[in-house]
């Protein structure tokens, strides 16, 4: 089955993230999500499970600055390619020296592409190969629609179903009292 396929037939953000990342693990790239809130970004998913304590930190809450592709690709109103991740580090003054590690973990060559769900900044998606090339953004950028889509999907279906709980809880209220009355007469009772 095709990765977009299953990934728009998942229903929540996790299964969305998965869909995605198994789907693209198996074209040989590496995954990341970065969700933003505020002004601060978390590694939602990561097709790899980061070892060093740098990638560890940023499956927590940090600060948005950690995540320098990122506001660049919502800078451009674009997808950023980044051909050789060590020079472009170097290049935007980045303090971030694992470079190497990356390179040798598949992180060489970057996709970065902005994610909006219902209109609004959501996060990044992240691509990456060492054998990336620039002919490849725009069938990633293409991808990225199509996951900024399922999200969109995931995250109403999340909304509605928090939205039935209440619901629920409210009926469920509303009714516990409701054996007291004599469901021909509840003026009646009163």
């Amino acid at each position: 089955m095709e990765i977009s396929t299953k990934v728009s037939r998942a229903r929540s953000v996790d299964a969305v993230l998965e869909a995605a990342g198994s789907g693209v693990r198996g074209l040989g790239l590496q995954m990341v999500v970065v969700q933003l809130e505020r002004d601060e970004g978390v590694v939602r998913y990561s097709s790899r499970v980061p070892t060093t304590e740098f990638g560890k930190r940023l499956l927590k809450p940090s600060p948005s600055s950690r995540f320098p592709g990122v506001k660049a690709a919502f800078g451009l109103e674009a997808p950023l390619y980044v051909k050789d991740l060590g020079q472009w580090l170097t290049s935007i003054g980045s303090p971030f020296t694992q470079a190497e590690q990356a390179v040798q973990g598949g992180f060489g060559r970057l996709v970065i592409t902005p994610l909006k769900v219902n209109q609004v900044k959501w996060g990044a998606l992240i691509l990456a190969a060492n054998h990336l090339e620039e002919a490849d953004v725009p069938a990633l950028t293409l991808f990225s629609t199509q996951l900024g889509s399922a999200l969109e999907v995931a995250d109403t279906i999340d909304r509605l179903e928090s939205r039935n709980r209440v619901l629920e809880a409210v009926h469920a209220i509303a009714t516990s009292g409701a054996s007291e009355f004599d469901s021909a007469g509840p003026l009646q009772t009163v």
